[in-house]
């Protein structure tokens, strides 16, 4: 029997109002091009002598991982899964630097130290002295997801109760040129590329409004294969194609929008939402659409701004399937629900 999970508690920081949800009534709407982080006040979460030697994707991983942990009540999380598709590239590109211009002399080891990947999982597990269960993942635009499935497993398999779940990205003046000669970046968008770092707490323990029905990957599919996933997270959640009242798409308006057709054709009932336009695209934009429709389902209203017109809408659909396709090649589908009791 499937144990049910909850989505307890999300926070994040993003080009919106940052560790708040103002933006679903008064969002920021963003232009093309290169958008950053709005950043908030760290001294609740951190020591303004530690803030010093944190870059800003530390110090944001720090803000919204403690604001979920607070707003839980839970101290220590008995799993803290991570996704971030490049890591510290503050910190990475630094070093790199000082290397280059001072040829391995006089290097500065917190810049190297704090480059990895893992260092964001890493710290969130010294800072609440968590010993259990701690796994990053690096996947590129689904790094998200695929540490999303690895708590969703756990739970399932009652090897823990709680997992802190969290994706992580943050753009500089140094590396959006390179996303743009890598071809990641390259205008064809309509939304800006961002940096994010979002962070939600899944409980099997405590019920909460949002249910995580389940989450899935994929690389590259047929449209059928697309859909047979769908059916395939529909079926283990006891749903039909007809009960799913909204899709979330991670539309950013180049050519890869085509590749959200299949389920727009299979799911005409849905109301058609896209995020993008008001977060923008970047390696942790899957996060960010997760942390959108829980919004939604936790104050049961669907904003405006997510339907490009009209008025707010409330009661919010119940039943939502949020869909990224990152760079016309990696999918990811999450099912979310409203919780009867709430």
């Amino acid at each position: 029997m499937k144990q049910p999970v909850y989505i307890t508690a999300a926070s994040a920081i993003s080009i919106q109002e940052p560790l708040s949800e103002s933006w679903m009534q008064h969002p920021v709407v963003p232009q093309g091009g290169a958008a950053y982080a709005r950043e908030p006040d760290y001294t609740p979460f951190v020591k303004p002598l530690e803030a010093r030697r944190m870059g800003k994707l530390l110090k944001r991983a720090t803000a919204t991982a403690q604001t979920v942990l607070r707003q839980t009540g839970i101290a220590r999380p008995e799993a803290i899964l991570t996704g971030t598709g490049h890591g510290c590239v503050q910190n990475t590109l630094t070093f790199l630097n000082d290397l280059c211009q001072g040829g391995e002399q006089m290097l500065k080891p917190t810049c190297f130290m704090q480059s990895t990947h893992n260092t964001i999982g890493s710290l969130t597990g010294i800072q609440t002295g968590s010993h259990g269960y701690n796994s990053t993942y690096a996947h590129g635009g689904t790094s998200f997801e695929c540490a999303l499935m690895n708590a969703w497993d756990l739970l399932q398999l009652g090897r823990v109760h709680n997992a802190l779940v969290s994706a992580h990205d943050e753009l500089t003046d140094d590396y959006y040129p390179m996303l743009q000669a890598s071809g990641y970046a390259d205008g064809r968008m309509t939304c800006p590329t961002t940096e994010a770092s979002v962070s939600c707490m899944l409980q099997t323990a405590a019920e909460g409004p949002v249910l995580l029905q389940g989450v899935d990957v994929l690389y590259r599919p047929a449209p059928e294969q697309l859909l047979q996933a769908l059916d395939a997270l529909l079926e283990e959640a006891g749903l039909q194609r007809t009960q799913v009242d909204a899709l979330l798409t991670g539309a950013n308006g180049s050519g890869t929008d085509r590749a959200y057709d299949p389920l727009t054709h299979a799911l005409p009932q849905c109301e058609l939402l896209t995020y993008k336009h008001l977060f923008g695209e970047s390696f942790s934009a899957g996060a960010l659409g997760c942390y959108v429709a829980q919004a939604c389902l936790r104050h049961d209203l669907l904003p405006a701004c997510l339907r490009r017109g009209g008025e707010d809408r409330q009661p919010a659909p119940r039943h939502w399937l949020v869909a990224n396709c990152f760079d016309g090649t990696d999918y990811s589908l999450i099912l979310l629900s409203k919780c009867c009791d709430y």
